[in-house]
């Protein structure tokens, strides 16, 4: 399980791809890099799936074993002093060990949890928002795109950008 979980590291992807700009602007992603960068979340989702399963039977397996501790553990004071519950089903005045367990797993059926239950999707979300021509034109926006996109030549790109959003008006 270790190494499924290793693998599931969210915040490489979030690093490698969409950088910081700070609380203000949230994250950045290069337009260019959206396929890549959906390719892996892909990976990662199915990842994730394979990552719930093994934590869903994990964690059943303790479940099964803790229930059946605590049916060990009953078995022999249900059978030395029933419950009205379950003497009112029996045919006898005494319960077997298998009456007591019968009747204890109808019990623990209400109250005790399944892994389904408890482990419910877990999903991958993203959200994308494209940047405005105002972002652009923020005085504190593009220092913070060149930190954080450092091989791109900025310079060029927002020109571009600017003659566009001028343009457009």
């Amino acid at each position: 399980m270790d190494d499924i979980a290793t693998d599931l590291k969210t915040d490489k992807i979030r690093d490698n791809f969409t950088p910081s700009l700070g609380k203000d602007h949230g994250r950045a992603l290069l337009r260019a890099k959206k396929p890549l960068f959906e390719q892996r979340l892909t990976e990662l989702r199915t990842k994730l799936k394979k990552f719930q399963a093994k934590i869903k039977e994990d964690l059943q397996k303790h479940l099964d074993a803790s229930r059946e501790a605590v049916v060990k553990y009953y078995i022999p004071r249900i059978i030395e002093h029933p419950p009205d519950s379950l003497s009112g089903q029996l045919l006898t005045d005494k319960p077997t060990e298998e009456d007591a367990r019968r009747w204890l797993n109808v019990q623990l059926d209400t109250v005790f949890p399944k892994a389904d239950d408890l482990i419910q999707k877990m999903e991958l979300v993203r959200i994308y928002k494209d940047v405005t021509f105002e972002t652009l034109n923020r005085e504190d926006f593009l220092p913070l795109i060149r930190q954080a996109f450092r091989a791109v030549n900025w310079d060029e790109a927002y020109k571009e950008f600017r003659a566009a959003g001028e343009k457009a008006k």
